[in-house]
């Protein structure tokens, strides 16, 4: 289906608007912000079509985008935007003003020729990050003091529909985020949840993560895994409860299905080293636990 919406007339009553799975004109970005003037609720979610846009919404709370199509240039200016979820394809520009905005969820591949940019953005408490490199992080995170929830992960680990795990993908880089910007850019991080794939990359770049001496002051640590060696996966948790021992009280693993190191079997290994903590372990298959999260 084709929507296109160069030819709508005003609608100042309209205060949620979603599609899915549409092509849409080149420019409906701005016939949006044109003509729906006092949207609080925006999501795109599977659209194709556009290409660029300046989205100047000062009612808009919630905003997700998620297109198909791989823009050129993007621009957001909403003063009073409270959330904010991202699952595209990089623009070439993205441009985000927006001061009020407490919750992220950034699901974006971005490479070196895109452009990206966030002004007036100091508030954030939450950040959900997923992408195989980690050049919007340090942007995302400075300034913003008050952040104290953070999931990190890459997006590497295939699961069938079933939620069976199929391996790892080989085309995904595996680099690790800069712990030491986290440790000096959110001093008031207090939940660190990390995704399978950041596990996996770990667990890969182990000796790199041996040499890391700088860690958030976490004090509740979530871990997704798929674990593939024993050995290698207590020596990475070891390292993460030495480096945050200080301030770490919880520690949540879980432990995906088909993982092929058993789950029984890496819960009774750690377990006299996990004893001073608040420490609860489940198995997950198909989605990942997100309850701490306001998203």
């Amino acid at each position: 289906m084709l929507i296109d919406a160069k030819d709508c007339k005003p609608m100042p009553e309209m205060t949620s608007f979603t599609l899915r799975c549409v092509k849409m004109n080149g420019d409906a970005l701005d016939d949006i912000s044109n003509k729906m003037e006092n949207l609080q609720t925006l999501a795109l979610l599977g659209v194709f079509g556009i290409q660029t846009g300046y989205l100047n919404l000062p009612q808009l709370k919630v905003l997700c985008l998620g297109l198909s199509t791989k823009a050129g240039v993007l621009k957001l200016d909403l003063p009073n935007l409270l959330k904010l979820q991202l699952k595209m394809a990089c623009p070439e520009e993205l441009c985000i003003s927006a001061p009020t905005l407490k919750f992220v969820a950034f699901n974006l591949e971005v490479y070196k020729y895109s452009e990206i940019s966030f002004s007036n953005m100091s508030n954030l408490q939450e950040l959900l990050y997923g992408a195989s490199n980690f050049l919007a992080l340090s942007k995302l995170v400075t300034g913003n003091w008050f952040l104290n929830k953070l999931f990190l992960d890459i997006p590497c680990m295939a699961l069938g529909e079933d939620g069976k795990w199929l391996g790892a993908l080989k085309e995904v880089m595996l680099n690790i985020p800069s712990f030491e910007t986290l440790q000096a850019q959110c001093p008031n991080l207090t939940v660190l949840n990390i995704g399978p794939g950041l596990w996996h990359s770990m667990e890969t770049n182990i000796e790199e993560v041996k040499k890391l001496k700088k860690w958030p002051p976490v004090k509740t640590l979530i871990l997704h895994m798929i674990p593939q060696m024993l050995a290698t996966s207590v020596t990475l948790l070891n390292k993460l409860q030495t480096e945050m021992h200080e301030t770490l009280v919880n520690l949540e693993i879980n432990i995906h299905t088909s993982s092929p190191v058993d789950s029984i079997e890496f819960v009774d290994t750690i377990k006299d080293g996990v004893r001073d903590l608040n420490f609860k372990s489940k198995p997950w298959t198909k989605s990942l636990d997100f309850s701490c999260f306001t998203f």
